[in-house]
């Protein structure tokens, strides 16, 4: 790939080294949304949590959105997430939020 990264995917970058700057060692080697449940992820050390909700709201902004980090759209967007996984905690958090933000 060359050039700048799309926004989408500047935006979840950005996100997630800003949110995951004090990431221990104790954290997930890798997050599978696919087959972590709700639970697990509600579950999870702050970091990951964190990490993983950034990924997500950078993940699920337009192609062209600009390469902006709206906190205070994160912050509502994850509370969204931890509500409804709170609700199915059976669920896959990748299930969960594409059942919330999924593209159209």
């Amino acid at each position: 790939m060359t050039g700048a990264p799309q926004a989408p995917l500047w935006s979840a970058l950005l996100a997630a080294i800003w949110l995951g700057a004090g990431l221990s060692s104790a954290g997930a080697a890798a997050i599978n949304l696919d087959s972590e449940s709700c639970q697990d992820f509600l579950n999870a050390n702050g970091a990951d949590v964190e990490t993983t909700l950034a990924w997500l709201d950078g993940y699920y902004q337009d192609t062209d959105a600009p390469a902006v980090i709206d906190l205070d759209a994160l912050r509502a967007n994850a509370a969204k997430l931890k509500a409804f996984c709170a609700a199915h905690p059976e669920t896959t958090v990748g299930a969960a939020a594409e059942s919330l933000f999924g593209h159209e």
